[in-house]
Parts: structure tokens; sequence; C-alpha cells
């Protein structure tokens, strides 16, 4: 069971994660690039911080930022804690474009929903519910911490 259940939970999350295929087939940026603004879409952060999570060196991380900042899609900043320290930070031009991108996301989902009967969007949403309660708990809890099962939530 707990294949079958990743099988549908993979297909559920490459399929919202992509959203509507063509816009992002629209996108004129190299997957470093995306993966950066997608990161910076959270919390600006460091050139260094985003070297480390793309696993990359400091070099390259800064030609990637030098060629964003020329699509005016990131600008660099001078961090308040650490004067030493520049931190980079979308635009609003760089806002829009993955705001686009969610946007698209999120009409693919209510035309899927829509097709539903109310009692199936209510299991979905219930579902969702426990499902993220969990990953709340797996966020919070130590790797070796009690399991809780979502009883309480079923009505």
């Amino acid at each position: 069971m707990a294949h079958e259940m990743w099988e549908l939970y993979s297909r559920v999350a490459q399929s919202a994660a992509l959203g509507d295929v063509r816009a992002w087939a629209k996108l004129d940026l190299t997957m470093p690039q995306l993966k950066i603004l997608l990161i910076l879409s959270k919390k600006e952060a460091s050139i260094g911080h985003l070297a480390d999570l793309l696993d990359t060196t400091m070099p390259s991380m800064t030609g990637i930022i030098d060629r964003l900042e020329k699509l005016e899609l990131v600008e660099r900043t001078v961090s308040v804690e650490d004067r030493r320290s520049t931190l980079v930070r979308m635009t609003p031009k760089s806002r829009e474009l993955i705001a686009n991108l969610y946007s698209s996301g999120h009409g693919k989902f209510e035309q899927i929903m829509s097709m539903m009967s109310p009692l199936e969007r209510e299991m979905v949403d219930l579902g969702l519910r426990i499902f993220v309660q969990a990953l709340e708990r797996h966020q919070e809890e130590p790797a070796n911490s009690v399991h809780r099962t979502g009883a309480a939530f079923i009505k």
C-alpha cells in the first residue's frame, strides 16, 4: 500500500508543480536561474547560501546572479545584520513571473476540482488537511518521535 500511495503522491505532486506546462515552456531561463527564483520567492538569501543550496561554487553562483540581474529579475542589497554580506532578492518583474506560474497551476487545480462531485471534493479536502498536518508535525518533531494518527480529523 505504501508504494501505491507514493506513486499517487508523486503523480499529484508532479502535476501540481507543473501547473500549465505551456507557461513553464515559455520561460527563457536556465534550470539554475529558475531554482534561484523559486528559492528567493520565499525569502531573500546571500549568494553563499544560494551556492550551498544549489551545490555550486561562489564564482559560478555570482555569474548566475549577474545574468539574472541583467534580466532585471533579481537585485543585490547589503545585509542589515552584516554589512559585509550581500543579499539577493527578487524584483517586481520576477515576482510577477512567479505569480503567473503559480496562477496557471491554480487554474489547473480549479478545473480538476470542478470535475469532482461535492463528496469527492470533501474527501480530497479532508485528505489534504490530514496530509498537511502530518507534514507540519514532521517538520516540528525529531525523526524518532512517536507516531500519531489522523483519526481525530475524520468526521
